[in-house]
């Protein structure tokens, strides 16, 4: 084993020794060469065979092409000693993207290693099939051996946990598997019935996936999930070497949060029974109080955990509607942590914000309507998606109460906005303005202001419905063609504006005569006619 080990500790000290590209190409050249007559030795040992793969995999993950050692990695997997076998396992795993005509020389291999009575190498074969197989003729082949490892009662919870991913694999590469075998279903729901933590973690994404497949055979299992949440978060029951920074478990916590909001979509819409249901509300309850209890940690650690159990638990209260104060309490946590300095919190505190304010709880806008500077500011972050979120957040509680100051903070901010948002902002502006003006003459002057500095940004449907509504309503004839006129002796105009003008002086030219008589308005158009691309 020392000479194996030495031989290719040697080799990658040559590459990280090398001054400069051509020496290590050529260092790799000579390897690739030694490497091609050692492979036709005819009694070439499983030490040195294991070693001459492992610089292999070294010399293809430096980005060079490989076109040998495959049989060899074979002939590694189909060894007896796990040392080799995993070696091989390893290697084949990324040769197969090389010629992916090699999985199919090794099926009946994996198939092997599965129903093997050695756990290591039931473990190899999982990890292999986790990650290496995606055609569905294959995931077919495989599917009873990893269902019955994940069922058996004599497998150790290790290979389940395993067994669990590969699974979940297969289903994502064939779902009609759980059409073939339906009872599975309940089978797979029964194992989450478990003291054991980390087989609970690995059972949740599984049964994610399955209830986004078949929802109504996964509903039964809410009052499972409900329970293990009370256990972590209630009663505060938990293994110590799942404790985190005070914290029960919180990764299994936030994945049955996860999963109950796909069981749950619509609280009118799903028959739960009462005790459960208000087993879920106190477990949210207690979530977010001992969130909030804990968001001015010193420990950054404490900080971040709070925050995401925080986020997790608001999440799935948008599925409960939970109390009153319970909202307002966590709305206004979320707020706080708007000044975060970690991108990930502010993003997940805007999307927390905007899934509590859609529910239109005026006590809730109101919370979030009291940190509205914070939220304008975000949308000058440098991260995009924490823009994206803000504007969404923005125009989620957007009222006739708040329509003027939002429109005017976002025609501002449309100016110096990134390109690739300002069609977005020009459309909510527009939205917002039409559904939420108090004032018609507001509503003229905020959208030509919005024409004005949008230009192309601005659909077509929206100076169309501008001129439909100055057309309905007689008092702002006057105001719209003031408001034109100035724009266009501004030279500062898009041709949606020329195009306004055109038909409100067509119209209505005999309203501002004692402005601008009809010949220079006549003369401001015909001006303007070769600018026009139509």
């Amino acid at each position: 084993m020392a000479p194996a080990i030495k031989g290719l500790m040697q080799f990658i000290t040559d590459i990280r020794n090398a001054k400069a590209q051509e020496e290590e190409e050529k260092r790799v050249q000579s390897e690739l060469i030694h490497i091609q007559k050692q492979f036709q030795q005819p009694h070439l040992s499983g030490y040195h065979r294991k070693k001459y793969i492992c610089k292999l995999i070294y010399i293809y993950l430096l980005g060079y092409k490989i076109d040998i050692g495959f049989n060899e990695s074979i002939d590694l997997m189909n060894s007896k000693l796990y040392s080799e076998k995993s070696i091989g396992y390893l290697a084949l795993n990324l040769f197969i993207s090389i010629d992916p005509s090699l999985i199919d020389a090794i099926l009946e291999r994996v198939k092997r290693d599965l129903n093997s009575n050695d756990e290591n190498f039931n473990c190899l074969a999982l990890h292999f099939i986790s990650s290496s197989i995606d055609d569905p003729s294959n995931a077919q082949f495989f599917e009873n051996d990893v269902f019955l490892l994940l069922r058996s009662p004599t497998i150790s919870n290790l290979i389940k946990k395993k067994a669990c991913l590969a699974f979940l694999k297969l289903i994502k590469a064939d779902s009609s598997i759980l059409l073939r075998h339906p009872d599975w279903i309940q089978k797979i729901l029964s194992l989450l019935d478990t003291d054991d933590l980390g087989l609970a973690i690995s059972l949740t994404s599984l049964i994610e996936y399955i209830a986004k497949l078949d929802y109504n055979s996964c509903k039964p299992i809410i009052p499972v999930v409900a329970n293990h949440l009370k256990k972590l978060i209630v009663n505060d029951i938990c293994p110590t070497g799942y404790y985190y920074y005070g914290f029960s478990c919180p990764w299994l916590v936030i994945r049955l949060f996860s999963l109950l909001e796909i069981l749950i979509p619509d609280i009118d819409e799903i028959d739960i029974d009462t005790l459960t249901l208000d087993l879920i509300q106190s477990i949210i309850h207690k979530t977010i109080s001992i969130s909030i209890s804990k968001r001015n940690s010193k420990s950054l650690e404490t900080r971040n955990t709070a925050s995401f159990l925080l986020f997790g638990a608001i999440s799935l209260a948008a599925h409960i509607n939970p109390s009153q104060d319970e909202s307002n309490a966590a709305a206004d946590a979320l707020c706080s942590l708007l000044n975060s300095s970690e991108t990930n919190t502010r993003y997940l505190a805007l999307d927390s914000l905007a899934k509590i304010s859609i529910r239109g709880d005026t006590k809730i806008l109101e919370t979030v309507r009291n940190h509205m500077t914070d939220i304008f500011n975000l949308l000058k972050d440098k991260d995009i998606s924490i823009k994206r979120k803000a504007l969404d957040l923005i125009y989620i509680t957007c009222d006739s109460t708040t329509v003027e100051k939002t429109c005017q903070e976002l025609l501002q901010y449309l100016t110096i906005s990134d390109y690739s948002m300002k069609l977005e902002i020009a459309v909510k502006i527009a939205v917002v303005s039409e559904n939420y003006a108090t004032d018609a003459t507001w509503y003229v002057i905020t959208i030509l202001k919005l024409i004005s500095v949008a230009g192309s940004h601005v659909n077509d449907e929206v100076w169309q419905r501008l001129i439909q509504i100055i057309v309905n309503n007689d008092s702002i004839h006057l105001i719209s063609l003031k408001s034109v006129l100035k724009y266009l002796k501004s030279g500062n105009y898009p041709e949606s504006m020329l195009k306004i003008a055109s038909f409100l002086l067509g119209e209505y030219n005999l309203k501002i005569k004692e402005i601008i008589s009809p010949l220079n308005q006549f003369e401001l158009l015909f001006n303007k006619y070769y600018q026009c691309s139509t």
